[in-house]
């Protein structure tokens, strides 16, 4: 059975190494952490959740969510999301939602899981039941 050596740091400023045996990683490093933030070389808990108040509607409550992704568009980042067969893109700087389904048309409503890809500046989402959407 391995020795425990137990010491202090003051600094973790080469971070987190969980690819080798903890006993073989760097002095200012760490081999794990669970909700911890490594900031300028010093280890703190994770900061708090902020809740977003968003304009979603109503139906958002008893839909189908069938996936989300983050959305590098030109410009902004927007998370993509399906509920119920409908794509829709939230900025969440601006609370502003934007319903994509009204122009792309309604993806299959019964998968459990919609797929996304971003290829360029474009937002690919497959259902592997109707054609790929791209905007």
């Amino acid at each position: 059975m391995p020795t425990l050596n137990y010491a202090g740091a003051t600094s973790f400023s080469a971070g987190v190494n969980s690819g080798v045996r903890p006993e073989l990683i760097a002095e200012a490093a760490y081999y794990s952490g669970v909700n911890v933030v490594c900031r300028s070389g010093g280890l703190a808990t994770r900061p708090d959740f902020t809740p977003l108040d968003l304009p979603l509607p109503a139906e958002f409550a008893a839909g189908r969510f069938q996936g989300a992704a983050w959305y590098q568009a030109p410009g902004q980042g927007l998370l993509a999301f399906v509920v119920s067969g409908k794509l829709y893109l939230l900025n969440p700087d601006s609370r502003e939602l934007h319903s994509l389904w009204q122009a792309v048309g309604v993806l299959c409503q019964t998968v459990h899981r919609c797929h996304f890809c971003q290829a360029g500046p474009y937002l690919i989402v497959q259902d592997g039941v109707s054609p790929a959407v791209i905007q």
